[in-house]
């Protein structure tokens, strides 16, 4: 991937200040970067915006700068994976909002104007916007008011008089009954016709589950601005929302809403730290790790393509399995690196690991890693603990129970190991080298 925008790069460096691009230069510049765009889907917004403002910023002519940002801000505002309006959203404010790259006339600053309006409220990872609508006995309520913690919702907006949504407000009653997934799927009216409100509710959406249920909202004054705030200029819109209120998907239909609640609902019996996992993990740090922020670097590519993507399930198993094989990694890289990744991806985002199993398999265990990290930490004095052991120095070899704060070895070094521990086995016998070494004659 960075060899393309190495090419891109040299492409963009060719093109003296002020030249117009060829039609060949064009062709040749679009293509590398369309490889480029491919090559970054799947990458969290975060990362994609950081790597179009970087091609922005390479172009030296302010045309060339012109043609190439509107050919990113394009790609992206046509793009119909999850997510990536967002990274419309990014470079339309950065760039041409900010007034640093010209559109190609008025008309098209004011429709990217619009566009960032009505969508940098209700991107995929955000909080979805509070709303107050009317029930259906006329009470003004907050959206999510009634949702009980730890529920996800489907927030859906429709029109009586749109046919797509009369066709999709009946497969979703057929996926979400036969689904029967524990959701509170929350049906916002965009209309003003109570009667034909009224006889929707009847016909369609009126239905509950064991496990789903269904509420009706409407604002027929607008007043909770919902269109600019949920971008809801066409209907029908979906969007599905994690207990914590941030926004996993939006634009959805009945099959990507049901592909993701798949990913959020199922495989619950999932078993962390697997063969399979750790081969994986194995081959990613093949050449080890020089720094912590080495191992954070794997964790955030997981989360883009995994969280960033609306993928929760993919995004639990993931982390989870990166926090099992972190736990039975040695060297200062990987045990800060995991500190790093339990604070970052685990303690911080606990609302989404939802099951009992995930609450125990990862959340427990990245607690008690973290509190076990807690106890030594670099920098601070060892615990004054008093422990069995055996003492090592060149000369003699003492067995008895010592306390660890009164070594005062130059260096002492502390070794807590299990008999018939490969791993233990070869430390050991590096330190009975160490103390052997006439130039450690302090050594403890």
């Amino acid at each position: 991937m960075r060899r393309i925008l190495l090419i891109i790069s040299l492409l963009l460096s060719l093109f003296p200040l002020r030249a117009q691009i060829s039609a060949d230069q064009r062709d040749l510049l679009f293509a590398k970067m369309d490889e480029y765009f491919a090559a970054l889907a799947g990458q969290s917004a975060a990362v994609q915006n950081e790597e179009c403002d970087y091609m922005i910023e390479s172009c030296r002519d302010s045309l060339v700068r012109q043609a190439v940002a509107l050919r990113i801000y394009d790609h992206y505002l046509q793009s119909k994976l999850l997510g990536d309006e967002a990274v419309a959203v990014h470079v339309a404010e950065t760039w041409f909002l900010s007034g640093k790259v010209k559109m190609m006339d008025d008309v098209d600053l004011a429709h990217a104007r619009i566009f960032v309006e009505f969508n940098r409220h209700s991107l995929i990872g955000m909080p979805a916007p509070a709303l107050t609508l009317l029930d259906t006995a006329g009470t003004a309520v907050p959206l999510f008011g009634d949702v009980p913690p730890g529920r996800y919702s489907v927030l859906y907006f429709y029109d009586t008089s749109c046919t797509t949504c009369r066709a999709e407000s009946d497969l979703l009653q057929a996926l979400l009954e036969e689904k029967d997934a524990p959701v509170d799927f929350l049906a916002v009216y965009i209309g003003s016709d109570a009667e034909a409100w009224e006889a929707w509710r009847s016909d369609r959406l009126a239905w509950h589950t064991e496990q789903t249920v269904v509420r009706h909202f409407w604002d027929p004054e607008m007043a909770s601005e919902f269109p600019r705030l949920y971008n809801v200029l066409s209907t029908p819109q979906m969007f599905f929302i994690a207990p914590d209120g941030t926004i996993l998907g939006r634009r959805l239909d009945p099959e990507s809403l049901l592909k993701l609640m798949g990913r959020v609902f199922e495989g619950t019996d999932y078993q962390y730290g697997s063969d399979e996992s750790f081969a994986m993990l194995r081959e990613i740090f093949a050449r080890g790790a020089d720094t912590p922020e080495d191992v954070v670097k794997v964790a955030d590519y997981m989360a883009g393509k995994t969280l960033g993507a609306g993928d929760v399930q993919g995004f639990k198993h993931a982390i989870g399995d990166l926090l099992y094989w972190l736990t039975g990694q040695r060297g200062e890289a990987f045990k800060m690196g995991c500190e790093a990744v339990i604070d970052k991806y685990i303690l911080t985002e606990e609302s989404l690991f939802t099951t009992p199993e995930d609450s125990l398999q990862v959340v427990g265990l990245a607690g008690m890693v973290k509190e076990l990290m807690g106890l030594a930490p670099i920098g601070e004095k060892v615990p004054d603990v008093r422990a069995r052991g055996i003492l090592k120095q060149r000369n003699r070899v003492k067995e008895r129970t010592f306390r660890l704060r009164r070594l005062r070895g130059r260096p002492s070094l502390v070794v807590f190991y299990t008999q018939g521990c490969g791993h233990c086995k070869e430390i050991l016998a590096a330190v009975d080298r160490l103390v052997a070494d006439p130039a450690n004659r302090r050594m403890k």
